[in-house]
């Protein structure tokens, strides 16, 4: 492998990622962003990694750096709304979702409907089990 071609890293971050391996995803993808600081893609799948290992804090922290570097990549914003909203933060999940509504309203009315639910059960299961049928939607879908 290249060790200064950011692609080889994002394809072997994204393999190690799916393989679980998380904690070699997020250094492949830091490796990634190190060697190509603006590759927001780079930056929401590192996002995705801290987050999918339980680390909110430094996933927020990657989706703001990939929604400041092109304030119109979708993915970091729903994204941050999500992380947002599994840790219970309303501001952050109000600005992505104004940002979601701005760019395509069919995606923020999925999050308002996630919202209310939740906010009518304070039950985190029906959370979970919404985000997982947003993971499970296609691009065209959404």
């Amino acid at each position: 492998m290249d060790a200064q071609n950011p692609l080889a890293w994002f394809v072997q971050g994204r393999a190690l990622g799916e393989l679980g391996r998380l904690a070699e995803a997020i250094a492949a993808y830091r490796q990634n962003v190190r060697i190509a600081p603006g590759d927001v893609w780079a930056r929401n799948n590192l996002g995705n990694a801290y987050r999918d290992s339980g680390r909110p804090r430094e996933a927020m922290q990657a989706y703001r750096a990939a929604v400041e570097i092109d304030p119109d990549y979708i993915p970091a914003w729903h994204n941050l709304g999500l992380t947002f909203y599994l840790t219970r933060g309303e501001a952050g999940v109000s600005e992505a979702l104004q940002k979601l509504q701005a760019t395509d309203p069919k995606l923020a009315e999925v999050w308002r409907t996630l919202a209310l639910e939740y906010s009518i059960t304070r039950d985190e299961r029906v959370a979970r089990k919404a985000v997982g049928v947003l993971r499970s939607l296609s691009p065209a879908e959404r």
